[in-house]
């Protein structure tokens, strides 16, 4: 493969467009967890919140994982490409996402054991295997939920780090032999298949590796194969997603799409770009100390509903901030005094 050609003078650092896409996938769900994801409206679930009237209108939210996934797989791929070798590119996913996971992880463990909400509540056990980032694997309770989505990322990079480096000339027939693997593994043993190669997502991180391959103008006998592959594994996966799930889905593509058509770079700029900049500590601690908080101002009569959550996603990016410029960029700073290129991808 010849070098990557970036369609933007600062793509070496970093695409800035991809903070506004990751902002607006955050927003999306935090959303969906402050409106939706924990009130009487969620199937078989009691009221945490305590709203006067239920706030339906943010369902769709949840797909900003799959958004996620998508810019992740766009990325990934960057990321490879200007890697050395599989220890270069597990050095700089661990520093990327480590640190500050852990960061998050303890925050949220404190919080929670002081004014949490008693389903949110965690032991020592749970603690203690969260550190490895795959509690789902030894089937142990997350600190906070939404860590589900890490084991998926990492499950990915394992794959993919080990199809490109062992077989780089052949990626794109070995991978979508992969992605063909996982599905008849799915319908063998759909637990097994889903822990081990996260089958149901994969067309997302494949559909952002084409796209990745448009930007880099890698050519169709790259792109188009990756494309068909990615929308063949959506169907097979996605078809009883709901309308509004599968026109929410189309629109984070559409988004893709107006991206690469060179539409969208001022969209970087402004607050989205800066939510999108620390969207991975807010991810990771919005959903149970957000609830939580909440739960508890909704018991005050002048804060039920939107001032609650108005003022709890701002306390989220708050604690967002100070983890990012607390923990996350001195540890890249010190890891690339040592060598580490590590990209804020």
């Amino acid at each position: 493969m010849t070098p990557p050609t970036l369609a933007e003078p600062h793509a070496l650092t970093r695409l800035k467009t991809l903070d506004a896409f990751r902002g607006l996938a955050i927003l999306a769900v935090i959303l969906f967890h402050y409106t939706y994801r924990w009130g009487p409206l969620w199937p078989d679930h009691r009221d945490f919140y305590g709203f006067d009237s239920n706030l339906a209108w943010f369902a769709q939210g949840r797909r900003g994982v799959e958004f996620f996934f998508l810019i992740s797989g766009f990325v990934i791929f960057m990321t490879l490409e200007r890697c050395r070798g599989w220890r270069d590119f597990a050095l700089r996913r661990f520093v990327r996402l480590y640190p500050t996971y852990i960061a998050s992880m303890v925050l949220t463990f404190i919080a929670i054991g002081w004014f949490g909400l008693a389903d949110f509540q965690r032991g020592s056990k749970e603690f203690f295997v969260g550190l490895t980032m795959m509690s789902d694997q030894f089937g142990i309770g997350w600190i906070d939920t939404v860590y589900w989505s890490l084991m998926i990322e990492v499950v990915f990079y394992a794959w993919v780090a080990l199809i490109y480096f062992s077989f780089r000339r052949h990626f794109v027939i070995l991978w979508i032999g992969f992605c063909t693997l996982a599905a008849l593994a799915y319908l063998w043993n759909a637990d097994r298949a889903w822990h081990i190669f996260a089958a149901p997502y994969l067309c997302f991180f494949t559909l952002g590796m084409a796209f990745y391959g448009i930007h880099a103008k890698r050519g169709l006998r790259f792109t188009a194969p990756l494309i068909a592959a990615a929308l063949i594994f959506y169907i097979a996966f996605w078809t009883k997603n709901s309308l509004a799930g599968h026109l929410t889905i189309a629109a984070a593509v559409l988004l893709f799409v107006l991206f690469l058509r060179g539409w969208l770079h001022w969209l970087g700029g402004g607050p989205l770009g800066f939510i999108g900049l620390i969207s991975y500590p807010l991810y990771l601690l919005h959903q149970h100390i957000g609830v939580s908080l909440i739960a508890h101002m909704n018991m005050v009569p002048w804060l039920n509903g939107w001032p609650a959550v108005a003022i709890t996603a701002l306390i989220a990016v708050a604690l967002a901030s100070a983890v990012h410029y607390g923990i996350e960029l001195p540890v890249q700073n010190v890891s690339k005094r040592f060598g580490g290129r590590t990209h804020h991808l």
